[in-house]
């Protein structure tokens, strides 16, 4: 056991909402690969790495205050792009019922994921890291091993965050937007580290009912791009939250 990160662990999840965090703290510390966190009302699974503690935290955190701050037809139909171990479509489908989610997410672990699901009334319609076709496509993503909330197919979008030599490179598969949107939709969630707009740029926002987009300033051009193009396509456009110098923006 890694004594200094027991001790760091248990300081932080005894304030948290965590009600297991002497075992989570021991999860940590002993690097166990999947850290069960236990919270009031719901149990998650997280992959152990050096910033699962602040996901568990303040990152579970900010992803109610955004949940709070939206509102959905019961039963509403999803797209969750960047959608990591699954957490804001299993709160999500809390606060609406029977949520269909299409996740997508090259990185997290399938199983991982699974685990975060299966106990909420949402389906899994999609996962590229599952897909294995001539319509996804295999790119290089650039993949942080501290925190895997920082994975980017754009370098300098991971290195803001992340020392180089914590960085590595894989091959994933990446999915079409323009191709996997072909009904209406009532929501398109995208959290994807600078590369928003090439993402979108193509799409038929007559299917998409609001975008929820987390676009972090640190990387101008990209956001620049995408809330204008964003602006242009909706006429409201509302600030939910807050992250890296940017901030989660609903347009609809």
């Amino acid at each position: 056991m890694n004594f200094n990160k027991f001790i760091w662990a248990l300081k932080t999840l005894r304030r948290s909402k965590v009600k297991n965090w002497v075992k989570a703290s021991i999860a940590f510390a002993t690097g166990k690969k999947i850290i069960k966190a236990v919270y009031e009302d719901d149990t998650f699974y997280f992959p152990n790495e050096d910033s699962v503690i602040w996901y568990m935290t303040k990152g579970v955190d900010s992803l109610q205050e955004i949940i709070d701050n939206l509102s959905l037809p019961h039963g509403s139909l999803i797209i969750d792009g960047g959608s990591n171990i699954g957490l804001f479509s299993a709160l999500l489908s809390k606060k609406v019922g029977e949520l269909h989610s299409i996740m997508v997410e090259p990185i997290i672990p399938y199983e991982v994921v699974r685990m975060n699901y299966i106990p909420y009334k949402f389906i899994d319609a999609a996962l590229v890291s599952e897909k294995d076709s001539k319509d996804y496509p295999m790119k290089t993503m650039f993949v942080s091993n501290t925190s895997h909330q920082s994975n980017s197919l754009t370098h300098d979008c991971v290195t803001t965050s992340t020392l180089e030599e914590n960085i590595d490179k894989q091959m994933v598969r990446t999915v079409c937007l323009k191709n996997l949107i072909t009904e209406p939709i009532d929501l398109l969630k995208l959290d994807i580290q600078g590369h928003e707009y090439e993402a979108i740029k193509d799409i038929n926002f007559k299917l998409v009912n609001s975008v929820l987009v987390e676009t972090s300033f640190i990387e101008t051009e990209n956001a620049i791009n995408t809330v204008n193009l964003l602006r242009d396509k909706y006429e409201n456009i509302k600030t939910i939250g807050y992250c890296k110098g940017g901030g989660d923006l609903l347009f609809y």
